[in-house]
């Protein structure tokens, strides 16, 4: 398969850009004659993808898209992108599981996860740190907790807010929170918090994120919706902290409650409050769930190997309609059995 891939932002604004751009793409796929169309996301792209006709289409969604309720014209445009897409790729079990009950055959689903990269998230020593500007930034372990979801209300920081708030007139502890992320809900989470030690740090750089998961003892995912597990969920982890995280999507399935972190319901801020001060009482417990954590994500969570799953979907999807030759990372019976779902199961052994 050649190594080339054409970006093309489609032109126009507003509906018109998606209801119309079949057009515009059709006549890049004359003009570049591609292997492979591949469309992020379902109501976007992969719908004015699906109106060329062209195959193979590999479609990539967003979990909010099928997970949450959307006006009808976004429902119709992302069931004619599932009706029509070769191949549909997802990251999590309940992405997976919410697909099949809209009835695409399993065959048609390829979970290919984002993954993280566990030699640039990772548990940084304070001496490697001092003396760099970073250090006045984010210095190791001035945090109690952070978070690094979008402040949106699916995401849910009102609670996590709450929690902390709970933590201070219920238990008498002064909890401090980082939250790094910006969205449209922060002039209104700021007001919120006003009179809790909690810093609004805003979207920060790539560069700077290890360092600033490095800065806190525990990491908060407070989302009331997610597909699989979030990208920064797994980066905390990496970096060895352990997580207090909503029971949604996946992550009841990569945090074990009480052993590499909690798992508290939905809009519970009393309940994560909690979690947040056994954590925050037991050092050593802290410690034994971060190293845990960063084992499972090495294991389990490598981006590099999810990204040779995805080049793995891409080539047989092709082979399907060329007739490619593939060459195989593993057995051909057992790669063609991961193709529709590859479960990378864990146990206490791992800890």
């Amino acid at each position: 398969m050649g190594d080339v891939a054409w970006f093309h932002p489609l032109k126009g604004s507003g509906k018109k850009r998606w209801l119309l751009g079949h057009r515009q793409i059709k006549r890049l796929i004359t003009e570049i004659k591609p292997d492979i169309v591949n469309s992020h996301y379902l109501a976007t792209y992969g719908y004015a993808a699906a109106k060329t006709g062209f195959h193979p289409h590999i479609a990539t969604l967003m979990a909010s898209e099928i997970l949450l309720d959307w006006p009808w014209h976004i429902r119709h445009m992302v069931r004619v992108c599932l009706d029509k897409a070769d191949i549909v790729t997802c990251d999590g079990y309940n992405t997976a599981a919410k697909l099949r009950a809209m009835g695409v055959p399993p065959d048609r689903v390829a979970m290919i996860r984002l993954g993280v990269d566990a030699e640039r998230f990772r548990d940084i020593d304070e001496s490697d740190l001092m003396g760099t500007m970073l250090y006045t930034l984010v210095p190791i372990k001035t945090w109690n907790v952070m978070t690094a979801r979008y402040l949106r209300p699916v995401y849910g920081i009102d609670t996590l807010i709450r929690a902390i708030n709970d933590l201070k007139t219920i238990y008498g502890m002064d909890v401090s929170c980082y939250i790094a992320g910006d969205g449209d809900q922060r002039d209104q989470l700021e007001t919120m918090s006003e009179g809790l030690p909690i810093k609004f740090g805003g979207q920060l750089s790539k560069k700077t994120m290890p360092y600033a998961y490095n800065a806190a003892q525990i990491y908060v995912s407070p989302s009331r919706s997610d597909g699989g597990i979030s990208v920064s969920t797994l980066e905390a982890m990496a970096c060895g902290l352990p997580i207090v995280a909503t029971d949604v999507a996946d992550n009841s399935y990569w945090i074990k409650d009480g052993w590499n972190g909690y798992i508290v319901p939905v809009d519970s801020p009393l309940a994560m409050a909690r979690q947040i001060k056994e954590l925050l009482e037991n050092p050593l417990l802290r410690e034994r769930m971060g190293k845990r954590n960063r084992r499972i994500v090495k294991k389990n969570q490598d981006y590099d190997n999810w990204m040779g799953r995805a080049e793995e979907v891409f080539e047989a999807t092709a082979q399907k309609f060329e007739g490619w030759n593939i060459v195989y990372t593993q057995s051909k019976e057992d790669w063609e059995k991961s193709l529709v779902k590859r479960s990378y199961g864990w146990s206490d052994k791992d800890g």
